[in-house]
């Protein structure tokens, strides 16, 4: 309740007087307790000291409404089944819609006061408000499988392999095509190169291509010592040492 005390021009607190509040639509000595503003009426009777007294103050008693802190909505990662936020109803409000959803994305979250006269949300005057809850996306990684190629032959890769998916999901629920990109060139020297998938997509899955290894062998793997030594004999020693020079590094 609210209480009022009258003072003279001194300073000395003055007795007898009547308080009386405008509550929908009268005059009323019992103190409003709702949220709002009130005219107040202030009387006292004719004494031997003092006049009669009457006076109404506009909007003299305001009680302002109590501010509610709005929770804050976690967001959850991808997991292929339905998600909603964690927020559940109180004594202060209610959930009117939390419905989320099962792909990456936004979704409202909606709360609504159970008393917007003497509350208020901290950030609105509306009884209702709507928040964001984020359904995250999951993490992917597609990693090139390593490659052995022979010197001289066109770039190849095979295939990769994916760890992240979720709920039984396979690659058919990504969008794109699959494409590869080689730092090796068909006639490179033997050494280890770089295999880079990329052009895979999804909504739900957040991507992580990683460069597997193609590694150029040399051509001695092909051609063995058995049959250098059948060219030898037939076309010369000139030969070997021509194999020896320009395609192996040892016979």
């Amino acid at each position: 309740e609210k209480h009022f005390q009258i003072q003279s021009g001194e300073g000395q607190m003055l007795n007898g007087f009547t308080f009386e509040y405008y509550v929908d639509g009268d005059w009323t000595e019992n103190a409003p307790k709702n949220a709002g503003s009130y005219n107040v009426k202030i009387t006292r009777p004719e004494d031997d000291t003092y006049k009669a007294y009457e006076k109404v103050i506009e909007n003299g008693l305001v009680i302002e409404k109590e501010e509610v802190n709005v929770p804050t909505i976690e967001s959850k990662t991808y997991t292929g089944s339905t998600l909603t936020a964690d927020v559940e109803d109180n004594d202060l409000y209610v959930v009117s819609e939390n419905n989320g959803g099962v792909n990456a994305g936004k979704y409202d979250v909606k709360l609504t006061l159970n008393d917007s006269t003497n509350y208020k949300w901290k950030t609105s005057d509306d009884a209702e408000i709507t928040l964001e809850f984020t359904i995250s996306k999951a993490e992917l990684t597609i990693t090139a499988k390593d490659k052995t190629i022979i010197y001289n032959q066109d770039p190849a890769n095979d295939g990769v392999t994916y760890d992240g998916f979720v709920n039984g999901e396979t690659s058919a629920v990504l969008s794109g095509t699959l494409t590869f990109e080689y730092s090796y060139e068909k006639g490179n020297n033997a050494g280890e190169y770089t295999i880079t998938p990329s052009g895979l997509t999804s909504n739900n899955y957040e991507i992580e291509f990683v460069d597997g290894r193609s590694e150029d062998e040399h051509f001695k793997e092909e051609f063995p010592n058995t049959i250098i030594e059948h060219v030898k004999y037939l076309e010369g020693d000139w030969l070997e040492e021509f194999i020896k020079k320009h395609l192996s590094h040892e016979i």
